[in-house]
């Protein structure tokens, strides 16, 4: 099966076989662990419980829960986006309509603007 990608704005990727198939990809613009650098680590790997326990004081520790917080909030927003492509998709949607591309470029911005992602 031959696939074909239609870029999206901000490195998101529409990929199909031109009937019923899609698979939606990002490429890095999910956030990664600071131990591990998986999107999905929730504090499970051994680096991040040794990067959180080697805080000095409750400030550090705070300010390293924030940005944990931070990270999964901004993962699971672009999880978001990336379903939401998927079903447009599948809805028939056409993603290289100039306007579709617009709309996810301000949408993206609109939730880097919300998580102060750069």
């Amino acid at each position: 099966m031959a696939l074909r990608c239609i870029e999206l704005p901000e490195g998101i990727n529409l990929y199909t076989d031109g009937n019923k198939y899609f698979k939606v990809e990002s490429v890095d613009l999910k956030q990664g662990c600071p131990g591990c650098g998986r999107p999905d680590c929730d504090w499970e790997c051994d680096i991040s419980q040794v990067l959180f326990s080697d805080c000095k004081d409750s400030v550090e520790r705070e300010t390293m829960n924030e940005e944990h917080c931070h990270r999964l909030q901004w993962n699971a927003a672009v999880d978001g986006v990336e379903s939401l492509i998927l079903s447009l998709a599948v809805a028939g949607v056409n993603f290289e309509d100039a306007k579709i591309q617009d709309a996810v470029q301000t949408t993206m911005c609109s939730i880097a603007n919300n998580y102060g992602v750069v």
